[in-house]
């Protein structure tokens, strides 16, 4: 009598190979997810400057810029705001600088509100504001749109 025997499970080298796999995936993929928690808890940085901005925005509109100096727009924080943003302040022309914290070291983030195609960043009183200039002191792990 003859029995058939049909292979159950899988060989050795197969399970190495699929570990092997399982490696090289792994060493891919950590370091692209760290860079990708790095740059979302600096997109909170930059959204902490989004209060500024609609601040200073209004305020220029209004003609208030002349009024208006260091640290004066009302949205300004010396002491740290959020587990990621230790302190934000602004410049007389309106400029924001957010520095952060617990992210890589520290990092500022300076906005700069620009009233032509990106030339002139000291407005006048009722100039529109035509888009904001975003540079990174740590391009690297800096969102897109703040990669300047």
């Amino acid at each position: 009598m003859n029995i058939k025997q049909t292979q159950k499970g899988f060989t050795l080298i197969e399970l190495m190979i699929v570990i092997a796999i399982i490696g090289i995936l792994a060493a891919v993929a950590l370091p692209a997810y760290s860079d990708y928690t790095k740059r979302a808890k600096m997109a909170e940085v930059i959204l902490a400057a989004a209060s500024c901005r609609t601040d200073i925005s209004e305020n220029v509109q209004n003609g208030g810029l002349s009024a208006s100096g260091v640290n004066s727009f009302g949205c300004e924080s010396a002491s740290p705001t959020s587990k990621y943003v230790a302190s934000v302040a602004t410049t007389a022309a309106g400029a924001i600088t957010v520095t952060s914290q617990n992210i890589d070291g520290s990092a500022t983030v300076t906005l700069t509100p620009y009233s032509d195609d990106g030339t002139t960043t000291l407005l006048a009183n009722g100039t529109v504001i035509f888009k904001w200039g975003c540079v990174s002191s740590n391009p690297s792990i800096a969102p897109a749109s703040c990669k300047g």
